[in-house]
């Protein structure tokens, strides 16, 4: 499971064939410190990304 945080580190992920990835979207991060968040209207883009994987 790789954690990710913008769309270089999700694609780097996926070529490196992790298992599973996990990120967060604006405010609903449990995380309260990072910096690096996706938005609400990311979350169709990571789809699409995603799907080919």
């Amino acid at each position: 499971m790789e954690p990710v945080g913008n769309f270089e580190s999700l694609t780097a992920s996926l070529k490196a064939w992790a298992d599973s990835v996990y990120f967060v979207v604006e405010e609903l991060n449990t995380r309260a410190r990072a910096t690096m968040n996706f938005t609400l209207e990311d979350l169709s883009e990571l789809c699409k990304r995603c799907e080919g994987y």
